[in-house]
């Protein structure tokens, strides 16, 4: 399985699509949008020196904003 992170919500994954068409054809992936500047992913996973699970951290967003 492989987690594919993006800052945004629209064009990022669709311009994954296309990509995922000719290189990862029958993979198991999962996209998740941050919907935030990326460095400011990596910030707070350095704040746990990378101790906290990245899923995780996409998923308390993700819920928080939903």
């Amino acid at each position: 399985m492989i987690l594919f992170v993006f800052e945004g919500e629209r064009r990022e994954p669709a311009f994954f699509r296309t990509i995922e068409e000719l290189y990862f054809k029958g993979a198991d992936s999962i996209i998740c949008s941050y919907g935030n500047n990326i460095y400011n992913l990596f910030k707070e996973m350095s704040e746990s020196d990378f101790q906290m699970d990245i899923a995780l951290i996409l998923h308390e967003k993700w819920a928080g904003t939903n």
